[in-house]
């Protein structure tokens, strides 16, 4: 499957609808010109745009957000 979206956003409903249906079996190729991988703890930048593949990856995480 391929998937081609506009936000660096997009890609976590995408890859969490993917994952309901193929579990571990998933496997992904982000293609990015960065790598949306801020962790919102350690970041004065509290938009989603650049956290999308750190939050997939279980880095950033919304509790007290």
């Amino acid at each position: 499957m391929l998937t081609i979206g506009g936000d660096h956003s997009v890609g976590t409903g995408t890859i969490s609808g993917l994952l309901r249906k193929y579990g571990n079996n998933l496997k992904v190729i982000w293609v990015d010109a960065h790598p949306d991988f801020i962790d919102i703890k350690n970041s004065d930048y509290y938009g989603y745009h650049g956290i999308p593949l750190a939050h997939l990856c279980g880095l950033s995480q919304f509790e007290n957000f």
